[in-house]
C-alpha cells in the first residue's frame, strides 16, 4: 500500500513537470488546440449543448459527494495511506483533464500586439468617445434618470453573437479560436452562493458549458454573456475574452448592449488613469450625466450587500489560480484596456 501511496504523489508530480514543459512549444500548443481538443469539443458539446441544465455543476456536485466520502471513511477505517493513495490518483486524473481541455490554453497566443506604451492622452479620449456613446445609447432606450431596465432578451444575446461572431475573422491581428455554433448559456444552480463569491459568470472547461449568474443586473448581464461565450471560442485569459466581449458588445444592434459595454469600458478607463492623472478621474465622476451617475449608484448599492469575508477569500484564491496558470492575477480582468487601447489606436493608424 505505500509503494501505491509514493507511486501515485510521483505521477502527480511527473505530470505536472510534464505539462509544464510542453506548454513552452507553441507547436505543441498550436497541434493540441486543433486536433485532440476540437474532437472532444464537438463531442462534449454536442451532448451538453442539448440540455438546458449546466450539467457540469452536477458533476462538480458529484466530486464534493465524493471527496466528503473519502474524508470520512479516512475517519472511521484510519486507513489514511489508502485514503491519500485514492485522493492522488483521482486528482492526477482529473490533473491530466484539466491541462487536456483548459490549462494548455492559457499559453496559446491569440493576439499579435506590438508592445507600446499607452498615452494616457489617448485614453482619455478614448474614455470621452465612450462616455458620449454611452449617453447617446442609453437615451435611445431610457431617457429618465431612473434606473434602467433592459428590453432586450437573452436569446436576443445569443442570437447575435451567432451571427456577430464571425467578425472576428476581418482582425488578422487576433488567431487560434473557434466559432460556436450553438451559442448557449446556462443560469447556474449556485447563483446565490456566487454572489457572495463576486462571481458574474464562468466558463466549465469540462462540459464545455457557459454558466451566468441568475442575479446579474441588466448592466452585467449582456457582457457576461458575450465574456463567457469568449472563453468557449478558445480566449482563455480574463483580459482576452473582456476584449471579445467588448468587441461584439459595442457594435450591437442592440442600444443596451452597446451601452453596457460603453459604461464598463469608461469605468475601467478611468481606473486605468487614476494614478496617472487622478485629477481628471476625480472631475469626470463628477461631471457623469445624472441618468449614469444613478445607474452606478445603483450597481455599487445592489453588489455592496454581498461583499464580505466569502468574497476577499474567493478573490484571493481567484488571483492566485490566475498567477498558476500563466497570467497577472485578478488584474487581468483590467488588463483588456490594453487591447481596446490597441484596437482603437491600430483602427486610426492602419
Amino acid at each position: 500500500m505505500q509503494n501505491k501511496w509514493y507511486k501515485w504523489i510521483v505521477l502527480f508530480i511527473v505530470q505536472w513537470m510534464v505539462w509544464k514543459l510542453l506548454f513552452q512549444f507553441s507547436t505543441f500548443i498550436d497541434f493540441w488546440f486543433n486536433y485532440p481538443y476540437q474532437l472532444y469539443y464537438k463531442i462534449i458539446h454536442s451532448i451538453t449543448s442539448g440540455v438546458t441544465i449546466p450539467m457540469g455543476e452536477i458533476f462538480y456536485g458529484l466530486f464534493i459527494i465524493f471527496i466528503l466520502f473519502v474524508f470520512i471513511q479516512c475517519i472511521r477505517s484510519q486507513s489514511y495511506r489508502y485514503s491519500l493513495n485514492l485522493c492522488f490518483k483521482v486528482f492526477t486524473y482529473i490533473l491530466l483533464w484539466y491541462n487536456s481541455v483548459w490549462g494548455f490554453m492559457y499559453y496559446k497566443e491569440n493576439f499579435i500586439v506590438e508592445k507600446q506604451e499607452i498615452n494616457p492622452e489617448i485614453l482619455k479620449e478614448l474614455y470621452c468617445e465612450a462616455l458620449e456613446q454611452a449617453i447617446y445609447h442609453r437615451e435611445s432606450f431610457n431617457a429618465s434618470h431612473q434606473p434602467i431596465k433592459f428590453k432586450v432578451s437573452t436569446n436576443d444575446i445569443l442570437s447575435e453573437f451567432g451571427t456577430e461572431q464571425y467578425a472576428i475573422q476581418h482582425e488578422k491581428w487576433i488567431k487560434n479560436y473557434h466559432f460556436i455554433e450553438q451559442p448557449i448559456v446556462k443560469l447556474s444552480f449556485i447563483s446565490s452562493l456566487m454572489n457572495h463569491l463576486g462571481i458574474l459568470g464562468y466558463y466549465n472547461p469540462f462540459s464545455i458549458e457557459s454558466n451566468i449568474n441568475r442575479n446579474n443586473t441588466d448592466l452585467k448581464h449582456a457582457y457576461t454573456i458575450n465574456h463567457e461565450l469568449a472563453h468557449q471560442m478558445g480566449f482563455s485569459s480574463e483580459n482576452e475574452a473582456n476584449f471579445i466581449a467588448y468587441y461584439l458588445s459595442h457594435q450591437s444592434k442592440f442600444s443596451e448592449v452597446v451601452y453596457a459595454a460603453n459604461y464598463k469600458l469608461m469605468f475601467s478607463i478611468l481606473s486605468a488613469l487614476s494614478l496617472a492623472d487622478p485629477l481628471f478621474v476625480e472631475f469626470q465622476l463628477n461631471q457623469l450625466p445624472e441618468s449614469i451617475q444613478n445607474d452606478r449608484k445603483g450597481e455599487i448599492k445592489y453588489y455592496q450587500q454581498f461583499e464580505g469575508k466569502t468574497s476577499e477569500v474567493f478573490s484571493e484564491m481567484n488571483n492566485q489560480f490566475l498567477k498558476a496558470n500563466n497570467q497577472e492575477g485578478i488584474i487581468t480582468y483590467s488588463k483588456y484596456i490594453d487591447l481596446v487601447y490597441y484596437y482603437k489606436t491600430k483602427k486610426a493608424n492602419p
